[in-house]
């Protein structure tokens, strides 16, 4: 990313600077291993069963995610490239364990001891979206405390946002309305779906279309496209994230900071 390289560049030339002068970096260093290490989180949220898991299967081309889970076996799943196919569980105090993909089903059945998955696969799709992670989040509407716990991490961790809801839903609902608010209000932007449109006639699928747009203008000023997902929508998200600008959001994690920085 051109922005990542710049804004270290920046940090190390404003260090040679002052290096001699013994004076304070002013938390430079700290900024410099923050941006060393961000990553591009973009996790894909909506109600329970709305058809996340499905549709980054067919992103993946291929059935890696489960999908037959209830709410207590929901678990926030982070999909990563890598050269081999493992899994990572990181526990409750903040371990991680190594697994193979064979163990997935067994680690969503015991998804209370663990915080998230890292699900790392060599896959092409996942390659072609570097730097961005894609997550697979548990549903909004579940009241289960390691799943508000997920959603406020992931709040904070995400920079861009694939919202999904079910054609079944017919509209936002209040749980997601409110998701999308907090969002607006950090300053981090999303796309929006509407899955399993098969379910549905095209008639149908228009007016729920048509409504949530409208939703969506009165209540946060949103003017984007909505996709419209069967269950084959994977080109349709790969479209969605081929238009995203990683070095734009990459600037929106650390501009400000920069500034405050260089302003102090």
């Amino acid at each position: 990313m051109n922005s990542k390289q710049q804004f270290l560049d920046y940090i190390g030339e404003v260090k040679n600077i002052i290096s001699p002068l013994e004076i304070s970096d002013n938390k430079l260093s700290e900024i410099q291993g923050n941006i060393t290490d961000a990553e591009l989180i973009v996790p894909v949220v909506g109600g329970f069963s709305a058809g996340k898991s499905t549709l980054l299967n067919s992103f993946l081309g291929n059935e890696i995610l489960p999908t037959a889970v209830t709410p207590e076996t929901a678990l926030a799943t982070e999909l990563r490239y890598s050269d081999s196919n493992y899994i990572e569980a990181v526990t409750a105090s903040g371990a991680v364990e190594r697994h193979q993909l064979a163990d997935f089903a067994r680690l969503k059945d015991n998804a209370q001891n663990f915080k998230n998955l890292r699900v790392y696969l060599n896959n092409e799709n996942l390659k072609a979206i570097q730097p961005l992670v894609l997550v697979d989040m548990p549903g909004f509407d579940a009241p289960i405390e390691n799943h508000n716990q997920a959603i406020l991490n992931y709040l904070e961790r995400g920079v861009f946002f694939v919202f999904l809801t079910s054609i079944e839903d017919g509209n936002i609902t209040l749980s997601m309305k409110r998701e999308i608010d907090n969002l607006q209000q950090i300053g981090k932007g999303f796309a929006f779906c509407i899955s399993k449109t098969n379910l549905r006639a095209p008639d149908d699928v228009k007016a729920v279309q048509q409504k949530i747009a409208e939703q969506l203008e009165d209540d946060f000023d949103y003017m984007g496209q909505i996709a419209l997902l069967d269950m084959d929508g994977g080109n349709n998200l790969k479209n969605i994230l081929t238009a995203v600008n990683p070095d734009e959001l990459f600037k929106l994690l650390f501009i400000d900071e920069l500034r405050e920085n260089y302003t102090g």
